[in-house]
């Protein structure tokens, strides 16, 4: 996989015009001690400057759409059908689906998905097309060519062992850029190994039939999946047979229309750099420079991961390190209706196993409440609240239209669950239900929100009050005592040794905490016979006990 050469005039060399269809086949017998990171270096080196923008811009979720006119559209497909009977000429594959089913290999839809997975990149999309062919006559054989491959096509031994493990996953959620992300637990991919089976056609299989049946939406297609590979507690000494697995793999994500937006590599031990080179080697150069490497404990990757947008708590893994299956079995559930139907009731009702950001979600529950697109829809209700209350009831219709209609301008869609807990399209009348519910649920709101902000003002001023009263009786306290004092100290002092009055405070004497006791300098009772005793003073003395 060598860098793309060319011209002083820009054009590409008679060398390169097989592109990248003519990948290796076979995995090599031997590499080089190169790292991971110099995999990557090299294939952003052989990279143009616009590449390399739009690779970093893919891995931290900066997409920018391109304007899909009618006219542009049909340049871009004139231009691919071009080049690909102008410039490729390794197409027998190709020319022997064309006579098998025309009608399949020109249609437009699936073209485009080639050339929206390459960003309109006509060379790269054709010889993706071209390679595309050549890899299922690999794996499926002449008769399914120029078909779409579902689960009914897929090897016996394929269709018994994917849906009871479930180690490739779609998470049901997004990331922060609303993209949908697989998650690839590697140490349970050594249970689908079959004894004696042909284990090579049997993951193959399954891989093909997984990533393809992502490409329907073609959102994906255009603005890419996030890939992670989940090899923790995995032991990545593999045999010859697992390699070929992996080569394999590396040869499908070449060949399908599906964009690889971020690949996440994520090991426990740093000896595996060999073998992520090894399989770094086997992909494009596009996808080779999106790849990256997190090594470290679980906590560690997954702290990792959360700085590129990865909502890693929805990872079907649990502290153990066991695979958990409850939203596999609901993405079963989810692509077996998908293939029941065909291909104009999928466009008369898509079904949608994970909502993006943007979505409104017609269900209860904090979860939902919480979900971005519920919070932008009640932000949008509460800045129409005000004309809805004051408009009369024959225009709150025409108003509600309007407000589902701003926000499907916007790529909002709302979904609502069916019977078999799958997210669909909402009708009219379930969005006119959900917008009319939204802006009660926000008068009671307000109502609540009036009704506590004014028994918190009742208790503010109920605190306020009590705190004056008291003020208030502590300075009549403070009065009274002080008069109590000023009639005590009239009575010449003798009053001091009544009960009923109360004594000084003590104070703290002596560097062992006694106490002193001012009372004791109160003048006693004078008597005559008393003028030359001096026993108050050693009464003094013996009641201050620090001496």
């Amino acid at each position: 996989m060598n860098a793309p050469k060319r011209n002083d005039d820009g054009a590409e060399t008679a060398n390169e015009e097989q592109g990248l269809a003519t990948t290796l086949k076979t995995p090599p017998a031997s590499a080089n001690d190169e790292s991971y990171s110099k995999v990557i270096a090299n294939a952003l080196k052989s990279m143009s400057l616009e590449e390399r923008e739009r690779a970093y811009e893919d891995i931290h979720g900066i997409t920018s759409s391109t304007n899909e006119t009618p006219e542009f559209l049909n340049e871009k497909l004139q231009q691919f059908e071009a080049h690909i009977n102008e410039r490729i000429s390794h197409k027998a594959v190709y020319e022997r689906a064309l006579r098998q089913n025309e009608a399949y290999v020109r249609d437009p839809k699936l073209r485009l998905k080639f050339l929206r997975c390459d960003a309109f990149d006509v060379r790269y999309a054709a010889e993706r097309f071209v390679q595309h062919f050549e890899t299922k006559l690999s794996l499926f054989g002449e008769s399914l060519l120029t078909t779409n491959i579902t689960q009914q096509h897929l090897c016996a031994e394929a269709r018994g062992v994917f849906p009871k493990l479930g180690s490739m996953q779609t998470l049901p959620v997004r990331d922060t850029c609303g993209r949908p992300i697989v998650f690839s637990f590697e140490k349970y991919h050594r249970k689908v190994y079959v004894p004696g089976k042909d284990n090579v056609k049997i993951q193959s299989h399954l891989y093909w039939w997984f990533l393809m049946s992502m490409t329907d939406d073609d959102r994906n297609c255009r603005q890419g999946i996030v890939y992670i590979s989940y090899g923790l507690d995995f032991d990545m000494s593999c045999k010859t047979e697992e390699r070929q697995v992996y080569w394999k793999a590396c040869m499908i994500v070449n060949s399908i229309p599906l964009k690889f937006a971020c690949v996440h590599f994520c090991l426990d031990d740093r000896r595996y750099r060999m073998m992520m080179s090894i399989i770094s080697m086997g992909l494009r150069k596009s996808i080779q420079s999106r790849v990256r490497v997190h090594f470290g404990t679980q906590q560690e990757v997954e702290y990792s991961l959360m700085s590129y947008g990865i909502p890693v708590d929805k990872f079907p893994v649990t502290y153990g390190g066991e695979l958990k299956r409850t939203n596999f079995y609901k993405w079963m559930q989810y692509q077996s209706k998908r293939e029941g139907v065909s291909d104009q009731q999928q466009q008369q009702q898509a079904v949608v196993f994970a909502p993006r950001r943007q979505d409104v979600l017609c269900a209860r529950g904090k979860n939902i409440q919480n979900h971005p697109g519920n919070q932008l829809f009640r932000e949008t209700l509460a800045t129409h609240f005000e004309r809805y209350s004051n408009a009369k009831y024959s225009e709150k219709p025409t108003i509600m239209k309007e407000i589902a209609d701003e926000m499907e301008k916007s790529g909002t869609q709302f979904l609502v669950k069916d019977e078999s807990d799958i997210w669909i399209p909402a009708s009219d009348d379930q969005i006119r239900d959900k917008i009319k519910n939204g802006f009660r649920r926000k008068r009671e709101l307000d109502a609540a929100a009036r009704k506590k902000q004014m028994a918190d003002e009742m208790k503010k001023q109920a605190k306020d009050q009590a705190r004056k009263q008291r003020e208030a009786e502590t300075t009549v306290n403070h009065h009274d005592a002080y008069q109590s004092d000023n009639s005590q100290s009239s009575d010449g002092g003798h009053s001091l040794s009544s009960k009923s009055k109360k004594r000084p405070r003590s104070l703290n004497c002596g560097m062992y905490g006694e106490t002193f006791d001012p009372s004791i300098f109160a003048s006693p009772p004078v008597h005559p016979s008393d003028d030359n005793d001096d026993r108050g003073c050693f009464s003094l003395l013996r009641r201050c006990d620090g001496f």
